[in-house]
């Protein structure tokens, strides 16, 4: 049972960023105009001044909406793989399982990379997201996210001897 359990939480996360790239797709434009206000540093007041520059340069925004749901959207598959891959093995022996748990925790690893690494330490200690309304709350989400994919990376790696 433990087994079909993993399946389904990974599965879980895999919908989750599906569900979330998809949404950012259909609501295209505000999430470039979202990226835009926070590359630009816009609202800076408590810490005004960023070591480095902002970004306002068209092309530069609209490849980092490209990255953001390039990482939802590949955390999303490897996780929807994953969650196939030990659904399909999960009455084989537990090496076989465990080795099944691979594409999973590629998986997991994407989604902590895209929502800690993107959101949280380019959004967040780069461009300071955290001084806006919009940023801090992106900010928060980000950590739930991460932690999120963080605790099912330790879940679905635990072995099922």
């Amino acid at each position: 049972m433990i087994r079909t359990l993993k399946a389904a939480i990974v599965l879980a996360g895999a919908l989750m960023c599906i569900f979330y790239a998809t949404n950012n797709v259909t609501n295209l434009e505000l999430m470039h105009g979202i990226l835009a206000f926070v590359m630009s540093n816009q609202d800076h007041t408590v810490y005004p001044s960023a070591f480095g520059p902002a970004i306002t340069f068209g092309p530069l925004i609209w490849l980092a909406v490209g990255t953001v749901l390039l990482g939802e959207y590949a955390a999303g598959l490897f996780l929807l793989k994953g969650s196939w891959d030990l659904f399909s093995t999960r009455g084989k022996s537990a090496d076989e399982f465990q080795a099944a748990k691979n594409v999973a925790l590629i998986g997991c690893c994407i989604g902590i990379l895209t929502w800690f690494g993107l959101f949280m330490t380019v959004g967040g200690a780069y461009f300071q997201m955290w001084q806006t309304e919009m940023g801090i709350l992106s900010q928060g989400d980000a950590f739930r996210f991460a932690a999120m994919f963080g605790l099912v990376f330790l879940i679905v790696n635990a072995r099922d001897d």
